[in-house]
């Protein structure tokens, strides 16, 4: 009996360590988040669809690929523990101003691609209500500053990228689009 206390004292301490271990993980993960939106201005990283070229800011950090009158792409780094992930960035603008957001994630392992897929969807849904599913895309709506529909999606590609790719897009269609 003395055996089956002792058996049962270490198993408990066993779960607790486990338990604080996971919580811990997921503590130093919450920072993702942080890295990848900047701040909650915005619909990323202080864009918004309809904003000028002009008012469009490229974090300092930032690789930039491509800076035209008509698309800012940059890459960043975006850290977690003793790893790290790619994320490209897209900016689309055409005369009206930015129309579209296109973030391509590249996280390092399967594993990380999903824990991806669920913050980003804790993320949005906690920002934009409840998404629907169209296939193996998850969808949100808005509206833009100059209240018309913006569309976001999120997916995980990985499948169809043969490596671990999350897209995710924010996108003001035309009317014509819809």
């Amino acid at each position: 009996m003395t055996e089956l206390k002792w058996y049962s004292a270490f198993l408990l301490l066993l779960l607790f360590a486990c338990g604080s271990e996971t919580g811990q993980k997921e503590e130093a993960m919450k920072p993702i988040i942080t890295q990848l939106f900047a701040n909650n201005q915005g619909l990323f990283r202080d864009a918004s669809i309809g904003q000028s070229y002009a008012e469009t800011n490229i974090p300092d950090s930032a690789e930039i690929i491509q800076n035209t009158d008509s698309l800012i792409q940059y890459e960043l780094d975006i850290q977690y523990g003793d790893s790290s992930s790619n994320v490209t960035v897209y900016y689309t603008f055409d005369d009206f101003g930015l129309f579209e957001i296109q973030v391509d994630v590249f996280p390092r392992g399967k594993e990380a691609a999903a824990y991806y897929m669920n913050l980003l969807e804790d993320e949005l849904s906690e920002r934009f209500g409840d998404y629907n599913r169209i296939g193996a895309v998850k969808r949100w709506t808005t509206a833009s500053p100059s209240n018309n529909r913006v569309e976001i999606s999120l997916s995980n590609e990985t499948a169809d990228y043969g490596e671990p790719f999350i897209s995710l897009n924010f996108l003001e269609p035309l009317e014509e689009e819809v």
